[in-house]
């Protein structure tokens, strides 16, 4: 993971997709992003871009700022940013 990559983030409590825009040793900061409440099927979600229930998080609340010790995965998100 590094600056500019689209991620699709899964940590203890939620699950988001955006851009990376900075990393610290604490935190990992990102834009465009999206909450997702399901993903249904994780082949689905990360294959086709096709999410169950999301929800866009404002622009006036980036960069969200996730833990890195909440942070459980890290996939690449190859699609659009929803």
């Amino acid at each position: 993971m590094k600056k500019g990559d689209k991620v699709f983030v899964e940590s203890v409590t939620y699950h988001h997709i955006g851009r990376v825009v900075k990393i610290t040793t604490s935190y990992v900061f990102l834009d465009q992003v999206t909450r997702v409440y399901r993903s249904g099927a994780l082949s689905a979600c990360l294959g086709k871009g096709q999410i169950e229930q999301k929800e866009a998080i404002p622009a006036s609340c980036w960069p969200l700022r996730i833990s890195r010790g909440s942070i459980t995965h890290v996939m690449t998100w190859p699609h659009e940013l929803p």
